[in-house]
């Protein structure tokens, strides 16, 4: 599932100190709780959303990769696309 994001004041200090927290997960724990977050998919809550974008920024660091498309305000969970297709 796709979802819009609009971003408000507040979200880059929201994923700032997301990703602060995120530093400190083993590569192991970090890709759990990326798995534990998007289990169910993308379903528009916000909170959700700014998390799934902080892991994706994590992951874009210290692997080179994500399993997260983020474009032109458009967040794609790409492991949850490839299942469905």
């Amino acid at each position: 599932m796709d979802t819009i994001m609009v971003h408000f004041k507040g979200d880059e200090k929201f994923i700032q100190e997301k990703r602060a927290r995120l530093k400190n997960y083993s590569d192991k724990e970090l890709l759990d709780y990326y798995h534990s977050v998007t289990k169910n998919g993308l379903f528009g809550v916000r909170a959700q959303s700014l998390t799934v974008l902080a892991i994706h920024q994590e992951c874009k660091e210290r692997f080179g990769v994500t399993p997260v498309e983020y474009k032109n305000g458009l967040l794609k969970d790409r492991a949850i696309q490839d299942k469905e297709e």
